[in-house]
């Protein structure tokens, strides 16, 4: 089962997400573009948080004839004040089947929310993430895209060694150990987080039936000198890409009895 984030991180993703809208509107422009022209538009938006990216998608598809959901496990103060724009929905991602059985979309948007969807467990953790993965594929409309933005971790002695260690440090729940991954920023500390590789994340996508028509990989993680070297070793990482954009669509032939 998904987690919901605690206060701090709820304050925090609030923050980020309100900071970073026009930047993501940007870097997904060319899609959106591709299905201006729709006689109607649906758009669900997992892990909107806030509503704040909705509320873009909402500005820029303007005058047209546009769906758009919000789904999240946490319930923000923006969601009354966006209502009459967004649909928002209180519920885990683990049920968007359940939720949405007869409803396909045209654009999916999971924006920096797949390393939240954390178990009791770093190999559950790997388990849901990839059904998750595959609920969203039965929702994309044949001509539909999903658009993800998250990071890549790529591990130092084995692949996922990075994933595995990050996951086990920020779910850790004693009271020290919180404290100094939030000092050093892991806003995920206590609750944790898990973050996948290169190969991961393709791994999931060629499972789901799903393939990458753009991708724009993101900044690398910036520690000065000592600091940077005392990280990857702690947490074996090898290199990161942070901030990566990736937009897939349907393999041809795969449910293309969705219209």
């Amino acid at each position: 089962m998904t987690q919901v984030i605690n206060e701090h991180q709820k304050i925090k993703y609030q923050d980020y997400e309100k900071r970073g809208v026009e930047n993501l509107i940007i870097k997904y422009e060319f899609v959106l573009e591709r299905v201006k022209s729709n006689s109607e538009i649906r758009i669900l938006d997992i892990g909107g948080a806030s509503g704040h990216f909705a509320v873009g998608l909402y500005n820029y598809f303007s005058g047209k004839n546009c769906k758009i959901i919000v789904i999240d496990t946490t319930q923000y103060d923006t969601w009354e004040e966006y209502s009459d724009k967004i649909i928002f929905v209180k519920e885990s991602v683990d049920n968007l089947n359940r939720l949405y059985t007869n409803e396909y979309f045209d654009l999916i948007f999971v924006n920096k929310a797949f390393h939240h969807f954390v178990a009791a467990t770093w190999d559950e953790t790997i388990m849901n993430i990839t059904d998750i993965m595959r609920q969203i594929s039965i929702l994309i409309k044949k001509d539909g895209y999903l658009c993800i933005a998250d990071h890549f971790y790529n591990g130092l002695f084995f692949d996922v060694s990075a994933s595995k260690m990050i996951y086990k440090l920020t779910s850790c729940k004693i009271p020290l150990i919180v404290k100094i991954f939030r000092s050093i920023d892991a806003d995920s500390a206590g609750v944790g987080v898990c973050f996948l590789s290169r190969i991961m994340w393709y791994k999931i996508f060629e499972k789901n039936n799903l393939d990458i028509i753009y991708i724009k990989e993101g900044h690398k993680l910036k520690r000065n000198g000592l600091k940077m070297l005392i990280y990857k070793i702690c947490l074996l990482i090898k290199d990161t890409q942070l901030n990566t954009i990736i937009v897939l669509k349907k393999r041809i032939g795969y449910n293309e009895n969705i219209s």
